[in-house]
């Protein structure tokens, strides 16, 4: 906070727009995990307490569950910043959207993913879809990124990706 705070004839001034402004900056740097701990460090040194809770922790800890559509272009931007090419972009999040429109469609939360839910999802797409072994691959491999991803981003509270094991390509016709 860069001339934030100025002494001048034994005084202190201090800039609260310049904080403000800085302050806010911060804020809008961190992840949602770690602007959530931000807030709820400041909120332990507040003593202005709501019925045990602040309005603002109280709605911190009945948070709904992140929106779909919200995830998945998050996650295109993540997929952006890593120089993935357009095609691979445009490829995954086609991807990604069946996978956040099945968990929609069976009222399944982020939270309640587990391998048994992966799984069948996995098996009904190669199914339903006639896969070869090459695209069946491939779309293990895009849930299992999206899946760290959403790990990472502490959206899911287990690794899941390292559970779901990726098939072997065909490299060539036989």
């Amino acid at each position: 906070m860069n001339n934030a705070l100025v002494e001048g004839n034994d005084r202190l001034i201090i800039d609260m727009d310049r904080i403000l402004t800085e302050s806010i900056s911060i804020l809008k740097s961190l992840n949602r995990r770690n602007l959530i701990k931000a807030y709820l460090y400041l909120d332990s040194l507040t003593e202005v307490k709501v019925n045990g809770d602040s309005d603002v922790l109280s709605k911190i800890k009945h948070m709904e569950e992140p929106d779909h559509k919200i995830v998945l272009e998050n996650y295109r931007l993540h997929l952006e910043a890593s120089a993935n090419s357009k095609n691979t972009i445009t490829d995954y999040c086609r991807e990604i959207r069946r996978f956040l429109d099945h968990l929609k469609d069976s009222n399944t939360s982020f939270s309640a993913i587990n391998t048994t839910f992966l799984n069948s999802y996995l098996f009904s797409q190669k199914t339903q879809r006639k896969l070869s072994n090459n695209s069946y691959s491939r779309l293990v491999i895009v849930i299992r990124r999206l899946l760290s991803y959403l790990f990472k981003e502490k959206i899911i509270l287990k690794p899941l990706a390292l559970e779901l094991k990726t098939p072997r390509r065909m490299l060539g016709k036989f």
